[in-house]
C-alpha cells in the first residue's frame, strides 16, 4: 500500500473515478525519495487515467495541474474529510433546515408535504455523517480496513459470487471500490447494520434504537410518497420535525464526544 505517490507531471482524469486520500497540484518539484512511489508521465508529461483507479488511502503530489473532462462522468473521490470538516458540515445543513422551519412561508394544503421533505431532509443529513466519519477514521489505519471488510462480507448476499470474490481477494482498488459501494449500502439503506460496523472497526457504541419508529416513518415518505403500507397518510408537524431533529443531535454529539475521546 503506496501511502505518499508523487505523479511526475500533470494529472489527466479522462474517464472513470480516481479515489485518494486526498491530492494537491501544483506540488513542483519534489525529492523523489520522500514518496512511497512515484508515477511517471507520458512523453506530453501527462498521467492519463482512462477508468477507476487511484486509493482510497494514498495522498498524491502532482508535479503539475489536474485536469478532468466532467462530461465523462469523471471525478476524484477524497476522503481526506477529517471529523471537524465532517461535524461541521453536519451542523451547517443542521442549521439551514431549522432556518427554513422558522423562516419559510409554506401554503395551508402544502404544510404537511413540506414537513415530511425537511423530516427526510434530517436523515441525509445524518447518513452523511455517518458515512463520512466511518469513512475517513477507516481511512486512517489498513488494520481497520480489514475489520471492516470482515464484518460487511457477512452482509453480502449468498448469490453474490461476483461481489464475495472481489472481497476476498488480496487487496486492490476493485477490492476498494466495492468496499466503499458495500458502505454506502449500509448506512444508506441498512441503518440496523451500521451499529455494527462502528463497533467492530473504531469499539464506538451507535444506538439507532432510539430512532428505530422515526426511520420507518422515513421509509414511508421516501418510498411511498408518505402513505404507510396500508395506504394511510402519514402526517408530519413541525413539531414531529423539531423532535427529530433533538434525537439525531444527541446521537450526532454522543458519536463525536467518543471519537474525541478516543483520540486523546
Amino acid at each position: 500500500m503506496k501511502n505518499t505517490v508523487y505523479i511526475d507531471g500533470n494529472f489527466l482524469l479522462e474517464s472513470g473515478i480516481f479515489y485518494t486520500l486526498d491530492i494537491h497540484d501544483g506540488v513542483g518539484k519534489k525529492n523523489k525519495n520522500i514518496f512511497d512511489d512515484v508515477i511517471l508521465c507520458n512523453k506530453d508529461g501527462y498521467y492519463e487515467v482512462k477508468e477507476d483507479g487511484g486509493s482510497m488511502f494514498s495522498t498524491y503530489y502532482v508535479k503539475g495541474g489536474i485536469t478532468m473532462y466532467g462530461e465523462n462522468g469523471s471525478t476524484i473521490a477524497c476522503f481526506k474529510k477529517e471529523h471537524e470538516q465532517t461535524y461541521a458540515k453536519y451542523k451547517e445543513i443542521q442549521s439551514k433546515i431549522l432556518q427554513l422551519l422558522e423562516e419559510a412561508i409554506i401554503p395551508e394544503d402544502c404544510k404537511n408535504y413540506f414537513y415530511q421533505q425537511q423530516y427526510i431532509s434530517l436523515f441525509a443529513n445524518l447518513e452523511y455523517f455517518l458515512y463520512g466519519t466511518f469513512m475517513w477514521e477507516t481511512c486512517q489505519s489498513y488494520e481497520r480496513y480489514e475489520r471492516a471488510l470482515r464484518i460487511i462480507k457477512k452482509y453480502v448476499r449468498k448469490e453474490d459470487i461476483q461481489t464475495k470474490r472481489i472481497l476476498n481477494r488480496k487487496h486492490c482498488i476493485k477490492q476498494e471500490i466495492v468496499f466503499i459501494k458495500q458502505i454506502k449500502h449500509i448506512v444508506y439503506h441498512n441503518s440496523n447494520k451500521v451499529k455494527d460496523i462502528y463497533k467492530a472497526v473504531f469499539n464506538i457504541d451507535v444506538n439507532l434504537n432510539n430512532l428505530k419508529n422515526e426511520i420507518h416513518i422515513r421509509h414511508d415518505i421516501v418510498h411511498r410518497s408518505g402513505y404507510t403500507t396500508e395506504g394511510f397518510n402519514i402526517v408530519i408537524t413541525k413539531e414531529d420535525v423539531l423532535a427529530l431533529n433533538d434525537k439525531i443531535d444527541k446521537l450526532v454529539e454522543d458519536i463525536t464526544l467518543k471519537i474525541n475521546q478516543r483520540k486523546r
